[in-house]
This record gives C-alpha cells, sequence and structure tokens, in this order.
C-alpha cells in the first residue's frame, strides 16, 4: 500500500558525502519511497536517507536502493523523482510504518480525500 504525501527527509549518496540535501516524498510505502533530488541517481546507487514521520519522535536512517530516476524538471536547475527501496528495515520500523499508512488511508476515505 503507497501514501501519498509529503514528509520532510534528507538525502545523501552513502559514501564519500558529509552533507545532506532536504526534500519532500510524493509517496512512501513499507518497501520505498519516491522523493525529489536535484541531481539524477542510478539504478543501484545506495543513498542515506533521514527521515522523520508523525509516528516517531526521532530522525530515522535509511539506507536505500535507488530504483529509478526520472527527470521532472527540465531546464538550468533539474528536479528528478527518485525511487528508492529501503535496505535493512527493523521489523519494529516497517510495522509501524505499515500501521501508519494504513491509518492515514482509512482517514482518507473517511474524509473522502
Amino acid at each position: 500500500m503507497r501514501l501519498d504525501g509529503s514528509y520532510v527527509l534528507s538525502y545523501r549518496p552513502k559514501e564519500g558525502y558529509d552533507g545532506y540535501d532536504a526534500s519532500l516524498t510524493a509517496n512512501v510505502s513499507q518497501g520505498g519511497a519516491v522523493f525529489t533530488t536535484s541531481e539524477e541517481f542510478f539504478k543501484g546507487d545506495i543513498l542515506s536517507v533521514l527521515v522523520r514521520f508523525p509516528f516517531i519522535a526521532q530522525k530515522i536512517e535509511i539506507t536505500c536502493e535507488v530504483v529509478d530516476s526520472k527527470e521532472k524538471i527540465k531546464g538550468a536547475a533539474k528536479i528528478y523523482n527518485t525511487r528508492v527501496k529501503f535496505l535493512g528495515l527493523s521489523r519494529e520500523w516497517f510495522d509501524a510504518l505499515g500501521e501508519f499508512i494504513t491509518s492515514r488511508k482509512k482517514h482518507e476515505n473517511k474524509s473522502g480525500i
């Protein structure tokens, strides 16, 4: 199940970079997410992602593998929709994310969103 929504995250290539770039998700599932990036990544690239969801107080660092990265906005300042899968999530976090997504989907259905 995939949840459309904007959640703040920071990302960077897993190796060789110190700073993070900020982004927003387009959608998220228990298996991965889609978010915008200012650079193109390639299938198989490994990213470190820091994300905070409403159901947890702290940021969580997630290792992600890029599945796809497609240009969303052309021009001098290109923007890419980057799709990643989560790697090595704990069972606790995986279950908590699933409960959050299910709860939000039920709320959307009741609200007619």
